[in-house]
C-alpha cells in the first residue's frame, strides 16, 4: 500500500476540519474518532481518524491533526456534518465553522498548519495497516514540527 503525506499551510487560525473537505469532494464518512494514542504519556496530544467510501469499492482512510506555528497542538472540533440535517444551507454551515476558532484563551495570533496520512485502499484494512498510518502521521507530523518551528525562531 502505499500513502499520501501532505503538509497545509494555509492562512487558518484554528481548527479546519478536513473530513468536510472529504464529504465535499464526494466521499461518505463511515467513521471519525479523536484520538491520542501511540503517544508519550507527557504529549496526550490528540489527532482524527477518519474513514471514508466513495462509489462500490473506493476506500480512504485518513489521519490528520495541527499545530501552530510555534509548535502548539490545535485542540480537534468535532465533524459539523454529525449535526447538519437536510433542511441546512449553506449559509448555515458556513456560520458553523466558527466552532473552529480557537477560543480568546487559545488563540495565539500564529498560523494554524494541518498535517495528514492519505491510505486508499480497496477491501478491508487491517489493524496492523491502519495503526502503520497513525505512526507514520505521527512521524511526519514531528518532523513538520521541528521545520515548521525553526523557521518562526
Amino acid at each position: 500500500m502505499a500513502a499520501i503525506v501532505s503538509f497545509d499551510q494555509a492562512d487558518w487560525q484554528g481548527w479546519h476540519e478536513l473530513t468536510e473537505c472529504y464529504v465535499a469532494n464526494g466521499w461518505t464518512m463511515e467513521e471519525r474518532t479523536l484520538a491520542a494514542g501511540l503517544l508519550t504519556p507527557k504529549t496526550n496530544w490528540k489527532y482524527v481518524v477518519a474513514s471514508f467510501a466513495r462509489g462500490k469499492t473506493e476506500r480512504c482512510l485518513v489521519v490528520f491533526s495541527m499545530f501552530f506555528e510555534n509548535g502548539k497542538a490545535v485542540e480537534p472540533r468535532g465533524s459539523l456534518f454529525g449535526q447538519l440535517t437536510g433542511n441546512d444551507d449553506w449559509k448555515e454551515r458556513l456560520q458553523r465553522r466558527t466552532q473552529y476558532n480557537p477560543s480568546a484563551d487559545e488563540f495565539t495570533g500564529l498560523r494554524a498548519f494541518q498535517c495528514q496520512v492519505f491510505l486508499p485502499f480497496t477491501g478491508q484494512l487491517t489493524d496492523e495497516i491502519a495503526s502503520d498510518a497513525v505512526k507514520l502521521h505521527i512521524a511526519t507530523r514531528t518532523q513538520f514540527i521541528e521545520i515548521s518551528t525553526k523557521h518562526t525562531e
